[in-house]
């Protein structure tokens, strides 16, 4: 198994109809209504205090809301009144929810709750503090217009690394399925600690099922003002003017895919680079057709100061080509020239010639070409020659540790990219687990999969037909069993919980991807999964153990485990401290979540855990391929070491009894204490150190999935003279 496909995990997603979505939540359909005032049951009382109106549109509204509940703010987007008993509005309303719930990713506004009241439908979303990056360009705009250069946060380097994180949202969602149809600069987000959200997914669409394009009107007034421009449209051409490809505008809605998204990501790229809009017009219909030919307006700077790089011209033409097949196949390569562009490298998009080759070559190898010169002038005077050869050599340090910093940085952010999606991707399977684990616990029906206790697993004859030797293991287990243990009193528990084998073995062997997965039994013999178990244990101290094997010693109790205490903190999934596996398997992370019962008043049912091999997690991650790394860090959100690459060195005694089993290992608090300021503040950045008398970087990257950071360590004098 490679290590690209490590950790791939692919859910369709599920969308219900409006009337499948009311007949759920107890209400009458609203097709079938007569008066939609009279039949409606729903409560009077919203889950959320509204506090202020913070926005409003043709369907709806947006309030700043305090969640009774828990505390805390929230994002609340309501229906308008008059709207609320179409139900074609409300469709595509129940969709916008749906989709942004179900794409769990760092760069996507998360969704916390839908509900409907008297007052009708409405979600709750995470509120976020900051700015759209609309505004952001406006801001540099005006300082460019003023004759001075933006501030750091505004230029481009930062402007750009937002949108590389657009881009990972993109390719997230377009891996699932769903097309966004509406980006522009006011549907991004950036939070005041650079957290970068994509927001408004309501004309958004799921490829390859049924759309509601068409079915609502809201045309625009053909006139020169700038809010049509920039003013979602619905009705047979769906988006935003300004925004739209050129398929997009001929309303080939059906025809839609991946790269009229990319052509829009094209069009906010031209605008963070030159901070004005691609199309001007003045009228609207003068503007379509405009975007229909691709006509964007020729790249002109603001101040004879603002940087135009011609890569990046490039890129924004390649991206917003008129015809799809002359674009990027996929937003990933869009993303990946980029990051070129920002490492110094030649690309794609328009390769160097000889002449623009041989200066990026002298560039990268600019000390030698120093001492070139330098020979050159020997015999016009030593002192003059050395006074030189100083200042060139001062220069060309200074060059080779900025360009150093910049491909460690790069590196550093773009592997923290990979940890945070895949440790999210997790999310879905463990979800799935708890959904199916809370309805087997609450059903009166029993299951009649057969029970396998510890002893079944310990005596010949009793045990599953496919008990048999893992090496990877080093033990037997039984893939088409779990092992099922309780007190006497959780018999009944341990039938429901037998009703989940079919899912274990499904969710587990998903985890590959599809050409592996008829060799599941293979590759956990042989390589072994990133999961190493699966638990999920009842309140009343049933627990369930997948793979099947001889189990855990009576004395143990699984809610007094660290990862089932600390699931019942929240209702969203958590991550353990770093343990050691009772079942012999090394240190594991667990990635946790309560059982919910149907009535939200009653106590968790139980906890599910997934738990992660840390060695697997270092030998897939930790590690990157440049001179003088010292050290890779896995830091929680109070600075302390969850993980470290010399972890893989540590055996801890396991398998020999010389620690106890369960037993948490410390988390350190990392010994750098401007290290620990600096992750205080939620930013990604880097420092320079001195560790026993010898300078080094420490680079560090915020995983927004986790609220961790990845830090590497590494040795300036060896980092640096690679470079030469």
């Amino acid at each position: 198994m490679t290590d690209e496909s490590a950790f791939v995990f692919e859910e369709a997603l599920e969308l219900n109809t409006l009337a499948d979505l009311e007949g759920i939540l107890g209400f009458e359909p609203t097709a079938s209504r007569r008066d939609a005032a009279a039949a409606d049951t729903a409560p009077d009382a919203s889950s959320y205090e509204l506090m202020l109106q913070v926005g409003a549109g043709a369907m709806g509204e947006v309030f700043l809301a305090r969640d009774r509940a828990l505390l805390r703010r929230v994002a609340y987007k309501r229906l308008l009144s008059e709207v609320n008993v179409n139900a074609e509005v409300l469709g595509r309303f129940v969709r916008e929810v749906q989709i942004t719930a179900q794409l769990e990713h760092p760069n996507v506004v998360p969704v916390y709750s839908l509900e409907k009241t008297s007052d009708g439908w409405a979600y709750a979303m995470k509120l976020v503090f900051g700015k759209t990056l609309k505004e952001l360009i406006q801001t540099a705009r005006s300082a460019w217009e003023q004759g001075h250069e933006p501030e750091e946060s505004l230029r481009l380097p930062a402007l750009l690394d937002h949108f590389l994180k657009v881009c990972d949202a993109l390719s997230f969602a377009h891996d699932r399925g769903v097309l966004h149809r509406d980006l522009k600069p006011a549907n991004i987000m950036v939070g005041g600690y650079g957290e970068v959200y994509v927001m408004d997914w309501g004309i958004a669409r799921v490829m390859g099922q049924a759309d509601l394009d068409g079915t609502v009107e809201l045309n625009l007034p053909d006139t020169g003002d700038e809010e049509v421009f920039e003013a979602t449209r619905m009705g047979q051409i769906l988006g935003t003017p300004r925004y739209l490809s050129p398929e997009q505008a001929a309303g080939k809605n059906d025809q839609l895919d991946g790269r009229s998204d990319l052509f829009a990501l094209g069009l906010i790229l031209y605008e963070l680079t030159l901070l004005k809009p691609a199309y001007h017009a003045s009228k609207l219909t003068e503007l379509l057709k405009k975007v229909l030919k691709a006509e964007k307006a020729p790249p002109k700077a603001l101040h004879p100061r603002q940087p135009l790089p011609r890569e990046l011209l490039a890129i924004i033409t390649k991206a917003t080509a008129r015809r799809r097949e002359d674009r990027y196949a996929r937003v990933q390569d869009l993303a990946a020239d980029i990051r070129r562009y920002l490492r110094g490298e030649a690309v794609l998009a328009q390769p160097d010639t000889p002449l623009q080759a041989g200066q990026r070559w002298l560039l990268k190898h600019l000390a030698a070409s120093v001492l070139v010169i330098l020979g050159t002038l020997f015999s016009l005077g030593a002192l003059t020659t050395w006074t030189l050869w100083q200042q060139q050599q001062t220069q060309t340090r200074l060059f080779v540790q900025t360009r150093q910093l910049q491909k460690l940085q790069a590196q550093v952010a773009s592997r923290a990219q990979e940890i945070n999606s895949g440790l999210l991707a997790l999310h879905a399977p463990l979800r799935a687990l708890e959904a199916e684990a809370a309805a087997r616990l609450q059903s009166s029906q029993v299951s009649t999969q057969p029970v396998f206790a510890p002893a079944a697993f310990a005596t010949p004859g009793r045990e599953p037909a496919d008990y048999a030797y893992y090496p990877r293991y080093a033990r037997f287990l039984s893939l088409s069993a779990p092992v099922l243990q309780a007190p006497p009193a959780s018999d009944t528990a341990l039938q429901a919980l037998a009703g989940l084998t079919p899912v274990l073995a499904r969710q587990f062997r998903q985890l590959l991807p599809p050409e592996q997965q008829s060799a599941y039994a293979q590759v956990m013999a042989e390589e072994g999964l990133p999961l190493v178990w699966a638990q999920i244990a009842t309140a009343q101290g049933a627990l369930l153990t997948y793979p099947g094997q001889t189990g855990f010693d009576e004395s143990f109790d699984p809610r007094q485990q660290a990862w089932y205490q600390q699931a019942l903190s929240s209702q969203q999934p958590q991550w353990s401290s770093p343990y050691i596996d009772p079942l012999g398997q090394g240190l594991l992370l667990a990635l946790s979540l309560p059982i919910q019962a149907a009535d939200p008043a009653q106590p968790p049912l139980g906890v599910v855990a997934l738990e992660l091999s840390i060695q697997y997690l270092i030998d897939t991650w930790l590690f990157l391929e440049l001179p003088g790394v010292q050290q890779h860090y896995l830091l929680n959100a109070k600075g302390e070491i969850v993980v470290r690459s010399s972890d893989r060195d540590r055996l801890y005694g396991l398998r020999f009894g010389q620690v106890q089993a369960g037993q948490t290992i410390d988390t350190p608090l990392f010994d750098q204490p401007r290290v620990l300021t600096e992750l205080q503040t939620g930013r990604s950045g880097y420092l320079r150190l001195q560790r026993n008398g010898i300078p080094v970087w420490l680079a560090f990257y915020r995983l927004e999935a986790l609220g961790w950071y990845y830090l590497v360590e590494v040795e300036e004098r060896a980092f640096l003279a690679a470079a030469d």
